[in-house]
């Protein structure tokens, strides 16, 4: 009987992650930001927040002037090469070379809370940079709506992400995604969508 309730409950949380995904206007309307370090060696995980921090500074322009997500995400696919280019002079800067790999993706991340505002459990397109065999600890962030240039310091949207948010998604989304009482919801679909592979 106990077996046949947790199957009820978790087949209802794995269909509302379904829809969440399918419905949700912030899986459409955000690009994330992937830096994947070579491995989880100290230096390693230095020259990834170098490299973060020089590929960040490159994009600030265009990423602090669009206002839309689709065309952010065609400006930046023009600018691949330029932004491998800065990794790589990044690395050398330190004295050290390694493989990048830099590209447009979708991809799964996990819930992840920035200040008042809670990014479920799914998948985001991303700007992905790999550093070497990209197994260490990685860092990420949001582009767009715009959190990645005061992460560091509040983990919260800066000025622009709240105007982005506020433009793209609609109010009760919104509402939604900054209600407390949800992330224990988004907590257990996430651990589902590791346990499925969704």
């Amino acid at each position: 009987m106990t077996g046949s309730v947790l199957l009820f409950f978790f087949s209802l949380a794995l269909l509302y992650q379904i829809y969440m995904e399918k419905t949700f206007q912030i899986y459409d309307q955000t690009l994330r930001f992937h830096v994947r370090a070579a491995s989880d060696q100290r230096e390693e995980q230095q020259l990834k927040i170098m490299v973060r921090d020089a590929v960040l500074a490159s994009l600030y322009e265009t990423v602090h002037q669009e206002e839309n997500v689709n065309n952010l995400e065609k400006e930046i696919g023009m600018q691949l090469t330029e932004i491998r280019q800065i990794a790589e002079d990044a690395l050398e800067e330190s004295g050290k070379s390694r493989t990048v790999r830099v590209f447009l993706t979708k991809e799964r991340f996990p819930i992840r809370n920035y200040g008042s505002v809670i990014f479920p459990a799914g998948e985001y397109r991303a700007l992905r940079v790999d550093i070497g065999e990209a197994r260490g600890h990685n860092w990420w962030c949001a582009i767009y709506p715009e959190l990645c240039y005061n992460a560091e310091e509040t983990m919260e949207l800066s000025g622009k992400g709240e105007d982005d948010l506020e433009r793209e998604i609609s109010r009760k989304e919104r509402n939604l995604l900054a209600g407390g009482k949800i992330k224990i919801r988004f907590k257990i679909l996430e651990w589902i969508s590791k346990w499925t592979g969704r």
